[in-house]
């Protein structure tokens, strides 16, 4: 009896490797949410008043994924391999930003008067170094603002935001894992082993000593939570007194990334059980992007506590699709569990959420060149 009440356990809280996870179809349909928010609001698209809030599930998408990719790397080899991880992200990120940055000057040279290509040249150093959010910050530059369209290379603050996420996240979460791994060696804690059978196809991923959570991954919870708590602290309080800091300052909106990274974390069984559960709160969280979506406008004060609203209801949408998805098979998540998130991996969702990185970058320079041009 107790060896049975172990394996109820070790089922219970067994965290899955991203590796031996279905690729998530449903993710790229919030990808392409988040992107068309972002675009109708930079369009000026008066039903969408919030839609810059996209850039928020963006950051949460990001934290959850970077995160499930990390930690499988930390279970399997108990290292991460920083210098692949760094040469993958510049593989596929930097050839199109690059490009974007070349034609939109290249653009600006045949069309804009020299004062407006010297009005925006200092951006277009900036972007590609991933640093133009710091470069906003120095000069208290306003996102909301109308001035805004003087520059065909502010939206490179997200991904200035991102970059800088992906330089410190690995190491905070090898750190994290390191000191547990250590502290339990120096203890010489002594657990039962066990395999993971709970996975459909019968064969053990690997054999881990621990009960729940195997060694390192209870101390990365910890790291993630206190991170991101912090942040959000400071990014609540800074929102009220110098608001471009908690806009553009990428330790104050690591609390999104971290918000993510926990959601990747937490164990999706009480979901797998509960199919009602799982539906009920995919549906509160597209209805949460939605309410921010329609809602939020340039006057409210934001990120600040505003943010909490796409970023748990994008928490939601992960969680329950996580919980719908079935390892092994190529449908995931299940329709027939849960019908928001099989709505977010239709096809037409599925093709602009691949696209989404290309239509980020190319849709500001296509708005603002030509408010550029008229002041030309």
């Amino acid at each position: 009896m107790p060896q049975a009440g172990y394996e109820r356990t070790v089922k219970r809280f067994v965290f899955v490797s991203a590796s031996a996870q279905d690729f998530r179809p449903d993710i790229e349909g919030l990808r392409a949410l988040a992107v068309a928010g972002v675009v109708a609001y930079h369009f000026g698209l008066t039903a969408l008043p919030g839609g810059f809030a996209g850039v928020d599930v963006f950051f949460v998408i990001s934290g959850y994924l970077i995160t499930r990719h990390l930690v499988a790397e930390i279970s399997d080899t108990g290292r991460l391999d920083l210098l692949r991880f760094y040469a993958r992200r510049a593989r596929r990120l930097l050839p199109v930003a690059l490009f974007v940055i070349a034609a939109t000057l290249a653009a600006g040279a045949v069309i804009l008067s020299p004062e407006e290509q010297a009005l925006y040249s200092k951006g277009a150093m900036f972007a590609p170094a991933y640093m133009i959010n710091l470069w906003l910050i120095r000069w208290s530059f306003d996102y909301f603002a109308n001035d805004a369209t003087s520059n065909p290379f502010i939206h490179y603050w997200s991904l200035s935001v991102e970059e800088q996420f992906y330089l410190a996240w690995p190491a905070l979460l090898m750190l994290a894992a390191w000191l547990e791994r250590f502290t339990v060696s120096r203890k010489r804690r002594t657990a039962p082993a066990f395999h993971f059978d709970a996975i459909p196809d019968g064969k053990p991923l690997r054999t881990f000593p621990g009960i729940a959570l195997q060694p390192g991954k209870r101390a990365i919870i910890v790291a993630i939570g206190a991170v991101g708590l912090v942040s959000f602290i400071l990014c609540a309080w800074l929102t009220s007194v110098s608001q471009p800091w908690a806009f553009y300052f990428s330790p104050l909106r690591a609390w999104e990334f971290a918000a993510g990274g926990l959601a990747s974390m937490m164990p999706a069984r009480l979901l797998q059980e509960r199919p009602l559960l799982g539906r009920a709160l995919s549906l509160t969280g597209l209805t949460m992007i939605g309410v921010a979506y329609l809602t939020f406008s340039e006057d409210a004060p934001f990120p600040g506590f505003l943010a909490l609203l796409p970023v748990a209801g994008t928490v939601l949408l992960l969680k329950a699709g996580a919980a719908g998805a079935r390892v092994g098979t190529p449908r995931s998540p299940n329709s027939e569990r849960n019908w928001v998130n099989a709505a977010l991996a239709l096809s037409p969702l599925q093709w602009i959420g691949k696209l989404s990185y290309s239509i980020y970058l190319w849709h500001w320079p296509e708005s603002s060149m030509p408010a550029c041009w008229r002041r030309s």
